[in-house]
């Protein structure tokens, strides 16, 4: 039997921690990540349960701490927390948010297994397969580029977004996909069951709009859409509309501030592709021909990306400024040039003409500066 000493030594951590206070408790919580926040809420009454004149549990206000403490800006525009959600729950997406993309969920025929997370290899042609990324985006504006590297012509391949459903669960790739999954494609006429499955998963999350599957087709450029119901549609003559012939790179950016999806190829801007999205998305590729893809967020180009957008509306907002001051001179320019010819002073006719002129080269100068600014 243990004296009475050690019984004391033994129940003394215990007691230590139902003296600390809450503030003290937070603050060590604080170190943990989501998944540590989680299982100390699961483990321990105090933590995981709200207490008397608290708003939220201590393993939530840790979280929501460390969220507000280490979440930027352009992080905070594309985590917009959901009602229902957690601390917890929106600091585990803060933390994947920071994650390399990858293909998590990958459904066909045609694909090899995986040697990296970031990429998938095709081996088939004409078979249709599709690769899903799993981090799903809620908010503001997100850039991934698509690495594509062919083994044979032509460019079979789409890349997009799509909703965060799953491509086989309750899905037959054989007796539903028909051995093609293609979710650019589905509809209650093309493929019934998988848009009545895909329908029944829909959420608040997916907010108002009936874009559920959009893709940039590197073949010829177009931009399928569809809300896996009656409406399904496919342009060619979306401004700076263009494919991908051979290898190259794909960049999309989601700007679900706008409710855009522009396109990118070898880094430079083709151009806003589709209108009307918003809620959630996946990224996702559907491949039908021998090729290997990779993704990646490309932080340095999307930061080029938003820097690009910015100085293109400015360029726009300084080159309308030019052309209102263009005009107004020119009209100052004419009336005195109309005046000068009353009079007959070739004095006055002069100093019209040197006021045009002068209006001239300050409106060249300025718009020379505008188009050589370098970002």
């Amino acid at each position: 039997m243990l004296p009475c000493d050690n019984k004391r030594a033994l129940l003394l951590p215990s007691v230590m921690l139902c003296v600390l206070g809450n503030d003290l408790l937070v603050r060590c919580a604080s170190y943990l990540d989501a998944d540590g926040l989680a299982q100390l809420g699961r483990t321990s009454a105090r933590f995981g349960i709200h207490q008397a004149g608290q708003q939220r549990s201590l393993a939530n206000e840790a979280a929501r701490q460390r969220f507000r403490q280490s979440a930027t800006d352009e992080e905070r525009s594309r985590l917009p927390k959901y009602g229902d959600e957690s601390d917890v729950g929106l600091l585990r997406a803060l933390e994947q948010l920071r994650q390399p993309l990858c293909f998590d969920q990958l459904a066909g025929r045609g694909f090899r297994p995986q040697e990296h997370p970031a990429s998938v290899t095709h081996t088939g042609f004409g078979r249709w397969s599709t690769a899903v990324s799993g981090h799903t985006m809620r908010g503001g504006r997100h850039f991934a580029e698509f690495a594509v590297i062919m083994a044979e012509r032509p460019s079979l391949i789409h890349v997009g977004v799509i909703r965060p459903v799953s491509l086989t669960d309750g899905i037959g790739v054989v007796t539903d996909w028909k051995g093609n999954v293609t979710p650019m494609f589905v509809s209650s006429s093309r493929k019934p069951a998988v848009a009545e499955r895909w329908r029944s998963q829909r959420t608040e999350k997916w907010g108002e709009s009936s874009v559920h599957c959009c893709t940039y087709y590197c073949g010829d450029g177009g931009c399928y859409w569809t809300d896996w119901a009656n409406d399904e549609g496919s342009s060619f003559n979306w401004q700076g509309h263009g494919g991908l012939r051979g290898s190259g790179t794909i960049g999309l950016l989601l700007d679900l501030d706008e409710g855009t999806l522009s396109v990118f190829k070898d880094g430079r801007r083709l151009g806003a592709m589709k209108e009307g999205l918003g809620g959630e998305y996946c990224w996702f590729v559907t491949v039908g021909t021998p090729c290997t893809i990779g993704i990646s967020r490309a932080v340095h180009d999307y930061e080029f990306v938003v820097s690009s957008s910015v100085v293109t509306k400015q360029s726009r907002t300084i080159t309308h400024h030019i052309l209102s001051t263009y005009h107004s001179r020119i009209a100052m320019a004419d009336q005195c040039a109309g005046a000068a010819t009353k009079c007959g002073s070739d004095e006055s006719k002069g100093k019209a003409k040197l006021d045009v002129n002068v209006t001239m080269f300050g409106v060249c100068s300025i718009a020379n500066e505008t188009a050589n600014k370098k970002i």
